[in-house]
C-alpha cells in the first residue's frame, strides 16, 4: 500500500516537472528586427566561417614575419650496437686475428642555427601579400556580414508579409462564417432559397483552404529566417517590430529620395563605399606582391648559418669532441629550365585579370544600383495604385452587400466583390513590403546599408 502511495507521488512529481520542463522550452519568443540582425551577426554560419578565414590570415602574417628571424634546431641521437662482439676478429691466411672491440653505444647532439640574409626580395613581398591578404579577409568579412543583413532583413520582410496575409485571410473566413449565418437565417423566414447557403459553404472551404496555406508560407518564412540567424528553425518564435509600418506615408517616400539623391550622386557613392570594390583593389595589390616574390628566382639569395655538433661513446669530453663552427652561403641562379619565367608570366597575367575584375566590379554596381532605382520607382508606384485599388474595392463590395440586401445582386455578385477586395487588400500588402525592401536594396546597392537598424 505505501509502495503504491509513493509510486503515485514520485509519477505526479515526474509529470509537474515534465511540464514546467516543456513550458519553459516551449516559450515563444519575440524578435524585433534588430534583435535578428545582430543574432545572426555572431551566429549565422557563413559569417563564423568567414571570421575563422581572419584567423587564419592572421596567423599567416605572423608566418611571414617569422622569415625575417633565424631557424634553430637541436638534434640528440643515441644508437647501440647489439652483437656487442661481432667484427672483432678477421681473417689473414687461416689465422684469425682479434681485432678493437669498438664500443656498444654512440651519441651525438647538434644546434644548428639558420638565417636568410637576402632571397631576392621574396621575404618582404610574402610579408606584404601577408598584411593585404588580411585587409581582403576583413573586407570580405564585412561583405559577408552585409549580405547576412540584407537576407535577414528580406526574410524578416517576408515573415511580417505573410503574418498579414494570414490576418486578412483569417477576417475573411469569419466574415465568411457571418454571411453564413445571415444566409441561413434569411432561407429561415423565405427571403432566401438554400442554394446560397450551398454556395456560401463551398466558399468557405475555400476560404479555410487559404488560411491553411497562407499560414503555412507562414510558417515556413519563420523557419527559413531562423535557419539564417543561425538558430535552429523549429524555435517558437514571433517577430513583431513597431519601426516597420503597414502603411507609408507620402513624406518618407520624399525624405528617402531625398537621401538617395539623384542617379548619378547614388553612383559616385557606391563607386566610394562598396566593399567589394575595395576587394577588387586590394586583391590587385596581391598580385602585385606576387609578381615582386616571382622576380626574385632572378636575383641571387644569401644565407648564415651556424651551430655546435658533438658525438661521443660516452656523455662526456663535450668540449674536446665538441664543434663551433659559422658559415655564409651564397646562392646564384644560373638556368632553372624557365620556371621563375613561367611563375613570372603567370603573375603578370594575374594582374591583367585583377584589372578587368575590377573594371566588371565596376559595370557590376552601377548596373546594381540603375536596377535597384528602378525597382524603388515601381515600387512606390505599386503603393499609389493599390491605395486607389483597396478604396475602390472597399466601396463596390460596400454597393455589391447593399444590393444583395435589397434583392438586387446575387450571391456570385457577392463572392466576386468580395474576392476583389482580399485580393487588393493582399496586393497592397505586398506593396509596402515591396517598397520597404527596395529601400534596403538601394541602401545595400549604395554601400551604406548599416549593419544594424
Amino acid at each position: 500500500m505505501y509502495i503504491y502511495r509513493y509510486s503515485c507521488i514520485i509519477l505526479c512529481f515526474f509529470i509537474v516537472n515534465v511540464s514546467l520542463f516543456s513550458q519553459i522550452d516551449g516559450e515563444v519568443k519575440v524578435f524585433t528586427l534588430e534583435q535578428c540582425l545582430k543574432i545572426a551577426e555572431k551566429q549565422n554560419f557563413t559569417n563564423q566561417l568567414q571570421e575563422a578565414q581572419v584567423e587564419v590570415a592572421n596567423a599567416n602574417l605572423l608566418a611571414s614575419f617569422g622569415a625575417y628571424l633565424p631557424g634553430v634546431n637541436f638534434n640528440s641521437g643515441y644508437s647501440r650496437r647489439l652483437n656487442v662482439d661481432g667484427g672483432q676478429a678477421i681473417n689473414v691466411g687461416g689465422q684469425v686475428i682479434r681485432g678493437f672491440a669498438p664500443p656498444a653505444n654512440s651519441y651525438s647532439m647538434s644546434a644548428i642555427a639558420n638565417y636568410t640574409i637576402f632571397d631576392g626580395f621574396s621575404r618582404e613581398s610574402n610579408y606584404s601579400n601577408s598584411k593585404i591578404s588580411i585587409d581582403v579577409t576583413r573586407n570580405t568579412l564585412e561583405q559577408t556580414k552585409l549580405q547576412t543583413s540584407i537576407d535577414i532583413r528580406r526574410q524578416y520582410l517576408t515573415v511580417l508579409r505573410n503574418k498579414q496575409v494570414v490576418e486578412i485571410r483569417k477576417e475573411n473566413l469569419a466574415l465568411g462564417k457571418a454571411q453564413l449565418d445571415q444566409l441561413k437565417a434569411a432561407v429561415e423566414i423565405g427571403t432566401n432559397q438554400i442554394g446560397v447557403v450551398f454556395t456560401q459553404e463551398a466558399e468557405i472551404g475555400n476560404r479555410e483552404l487559404e488560411v491553411v496555406t497562407a499560414e503555412n508560407n507562414y510558417n515556413i518564412s519563420k523557419a527559413q529566417l531562423l535557419s539564417t540567424m543561425g538558430l535552429s528553425p523549429d524555435t517558437p518564435a514571433e517577430f513583431i517590430d513597431a519601426s516597420i509600418q503597414n502603411e507609408i506615408q507620402k513624406s518618407e517616400i520624399s525624405s528617402f529620395k531625398q537621401k538617395i539623391g539623384s542617379k548619378d550622386k547614388a553612383i559616385e557613392t557606391s563607386l566610394q563605399q562598396r566593399l567589394n570594390l575595395k576587394v577588387a583593389d586590394l586583391n590587385k595589390e596581391v598580385a602585385k606582391t606576387n609578381l615582386t616574390a616571382s622576380r626574385s628566382g632572378y636575383l641571387p639569395s644569401i644565407s648564415a648559418s651556424g651551430g655546435w655538433s658533438w658525438s661521443n661513446s660516452e656523455l662526456n669530453s663535450f668540449g674536446l669532441l665538441g664543434r663551433s663552427f659559422v658559415g655564409v652561403n651564397l646562392s646564384i641562379p644560373i638556368f632553372d629550365q624557365f620556371q621563375t619565367n613561367s611563375r613570372v608570366q603567370s603573375a603578370e597575367l594575374t594582374i591583367k585579370q585583377r584589372d578587368i575584375e575590377k573594371e566588371q566590379a565596376v559595370q557590376t554596381v552601377k548596373t546594381e544600383v540603375q536596377t535597384t532605382l528602378l525597382n524603388l520607382d515601381a515600387a512606390e508606384k505599386q503603393l499609389e495604385i493599390t491605395d486607389k485599388t483597396v478604396v475602390s474595392s472597399e466601396v463596390n463590395n460596400k454597393i455589391i452587400t447593399e444590393r444583395f440586401g435589397n434583392g438586387l445582386a446575387t450571391i456570385i455578385d457577392i463572392l466576386t466583390a468580395n474576392n476583389q477586395l482580399v485580393t487588393s487588400k493582399i496586393t497592397k500588402t505586398n506593396a509596402v513590403y515591396n517598397y520597404i525592401d527596395a529601400q534596403f536594396q538601394v541602401l545595400n546597392a549604395l554601400g551604406i546599408l548599416p549593419l544594424q537598424q
